[in-house]
């Protein structure tokens, strides 16, 4: 498939404990595409990356939430094996997996999980994106609502050897949560 030619690179964001694994599986990828492709762990991309994004593929998970506060219109996908889709459809009591979605209890992201996590399906879907971003900026609109929700961990006041520090860039509730561990602990 041809990629849009008004692209002219394509940012792939991850975890560092993924970057090594990401690259190698993308290896020449670059040359097939005709198009830079740039992987990076680093936060700061990850941002700037969001904020100049047109759309988005994401595994469902916390990034999930943080392309919603970003304003990105995504597309959640999520493969397992058989039996582990089975037993999540016979134990699950939600009828999504991005949070957002859940927050909301309807389909603002489009979710492909299990037997419908196909490539045919979410190409599809991110072209039609693409397409029509008018419909996508509704989508953000409504979504804002849950991510002003979200966003409350933006200011995290902390104490460090009597000093207060207070951070003014979003900060990942998993890291005031160690935070507060770790000072707890001293």
């Amino acid at each position: 498939a041809a990629i849009r030619e008004d692209i002219d690179c394509i940012v792939i964001p991850c975890v560092p404990s993924t970057l090594g694994i990401v690259q190698e599986k993308l290896g020449t990828l670059e040359q097939k595409i005709g198009k830079k492709v740039i992987v990076s762990s680093e936060i700061d991309i990850r941002h700037a990356t969001f904020i100049g994004a047109s759309c988005a593929l994401a595994v469902s998970g916390t990034i999930v939430c943080e392309l919603a506060v970003f304003g990105v219109p995504t597309v959640v996908m999520y493969s397992a094996n058989v039996l582990t889709g089975i037993a999540a459809r016979l134990l699950a009591k939600v009828r999504y997996v991005s949070i957002p979605n859940i927050l909301v209890d309807e389909p603002l992201i489009a979710e492909f999980v299990f037997n419908n996590c196909r490539a045919e399906l979410i190409s599809e879907e991110l072209k039609k994106m693409l397409r029509n971003q008018n419909a996508e900026n509704d989508k953000i609109q409504q979504m804002n609502s849950v991510t002003s929700g979200l966003c409350r961990w933006t200011r995290y006041y902390g104490s460090s050897a009597g000093k207060v520090n207070a951070t003014s860039s979003p900060v990942r509730p998993s890291l005031v949560a160690a935070k507060t561990i770790i000072e707890y602990l001293q």
